[in-house]
């Protein structure tokens, strides 16, 4: 092809080697192997962090290896930088040798290479060298001699690397980092960020689902004290607070269903999943809002703050667990509706009529199971036999006649409630 011959001919002007070296995280494939690890242990069974402990003090190298065993991960689903794996690709075919250079651990280096099958030769971390920056160069060097390869990396910890390279190929790399590069070695082929971290984290924290805390001001309504200043000031915080609480707990649910989510058509999209928000920044970004909300709380009235801290609790415990657990997930969610509404209360220090709560369990009971009903209906229409969440296909309309039942019996309440006494 006239456009292959002509880029063929370009890399034979400028001399460049005929290894490429290729680091794995964050260049191949957009996420960090050894983070992936860690949340998926944390998922399969959170007890286990106590031991991940134990294996840090033993040493980086002990770690990783001990990781690569613990989480299993499926090669397959890995976020892999399609353009750049489409340009190794194309370079194999054209004579190239393409080599794996990776800090990652050799065992998962090996089944990501299984994998992909284009990889002449491994260079990982093993029990007794752990290949990143100077280790990686001199490896590099040994083998295949000084300036007698290409690398391409996407981080500071590469930049020894590229003084020993050849040439360099940069992806998801700009900026100051580029021009370091640029100035020691001739730059091959580049592969920009096709979006910022910022972007991705600000679509992680999933701000359009902030309307749900509004919920607190329920109470505020119903007690006609919106008229009242220091009330509506108490409930403005406690919505503040549970917004950067649920952003947080957002993020660490994405953390812990990665696997799940690039199983998804659609979950396989957002920002952790594809590896366009790395796992470090999620992570520290989840601990800060938490730490905030939590904070925040802590000026209002203290039973606010233990019902704050129990909503972190029930979300933690549905992220790990109760999800999977049919009918348990939509009793969890209406109870963390309902939790809000009682928040409301708590801020400005009001009691919630027990109606007002118990029309908004099973109203959000029936919200949950229509979503349920949803998804189940999706997989019907598409002729797929797999699960949504914890239900399967053949309990539709099961989950459906519940659903309407709930939302009869929610109407009920609501008549109820408007004709009593109270009201």
């Amino acid at each position: 092809m006239p456009g292959h011959r002509a880029e063929s001919e370009h890399q034979e002007s400028i001399g460049v080697p005929r290894t490429i070296c290729v680091d794995l995280d964050g260049t191949l494939i957009r996420s960090d192997t050894l983070w992936e690890s860690v949340f998926f242990v944390l998922r399969k069974n959170p007890f286990k962090a106590m031991a991940m402990l134990a294996w840090v003090t033993r040493g980086r190298r002990y770690f990783k290896d001990r990781m690569s065993d613990a989480a299993p991960m499926d090669p397959a689903l890995m976020p892999y930088h399609t353009a750049f794996l489409e340009y190794l690709r194309s370079e194999r075919q054209r004579g190239r040798t393409i080599v794996l250079a990776t800090g990652s651990s050799i065992k998962a280096a090996r089944r990501i290479a299984q994998h992909l099958d284009i990889f002449s030769a491994i260079h990982a971390s093993d029990m007794t060298t752990n290949l990143k920056g100077l280790a990686k160069a001199d490896r590099l060097c040994a083998v295949y001699g000084p300036g007698n390869f290409t690398y391409a990396g996407d981080s500071r910890a590469d930049v020894p690397v590229w003084r020993a390279a050849g040439s360099a190929i940069l992806v998801n790399t700009q900026g100051a980092l580029r021009k370091q590069v640029g100035a020691r070695v001739t730059i091959e082929r580049e592969f920009p960020p096709e979006r910022t971290e910022l972007s991705a984290l600000v679509a992680g924290l999933r701000l359009h689902q902030w309307v749900k805390n509004l919920l607190l001001a329920v109470p505020l309504l119903t007690a006609h004290l919106y008229g009242d200043a220091s009330a509506v000031a108490a409930v403005a915080l406690g919505v503040l607070a549970m917004c950067l609480v649920s952003s947080a707990t957002y993020l660490f649910n994405d953390l812990l269903d990665l696997e799940a989510d690039r199983r998804h058509p659609e979950k396989r999209k957002r920002p952790i999943a594809s590896g366009i928000l790395s796992i470090p920044l999620a992570a520290a970004a989840a601990l800060i809002l938490l730490a905030l909300g939590i904070l925040l709380a802590a000026t209002l009235p203290l039973p606010f703050l233990y019902a704050l801290l129990g909503y972190i609790a029930l979300t933690g415990g549905y992220s790990l667990y109760l999800k999977h657990l049919a009918w348990i997930d939509v009793a969890v969610l209406a109870a963390l509706y309902t939790l809000r509404v009682y928040m409301g209360g708590l801020a400005i220090d009001v009691p919630v009529s027990n109606w007002l709560l118990a029309y908004a369990a099973v109203v959000f009971f029936s919200l949950a199971l229509l979503k349920r009903s949803s998804e189940l209906r999706d997989l019907i229409s598409q002729d797929r036999t797999e699960r949504a969440r914890a239900y399967h296909v053949g309990q539709s309309r099961t989950v459906e006649r519940i659903g309407i039942a709930a939302a009869i019996l929610s109407a009920a309440i609501l008549v109820a409630y408007v004709n009593s006494e109270t009201v």
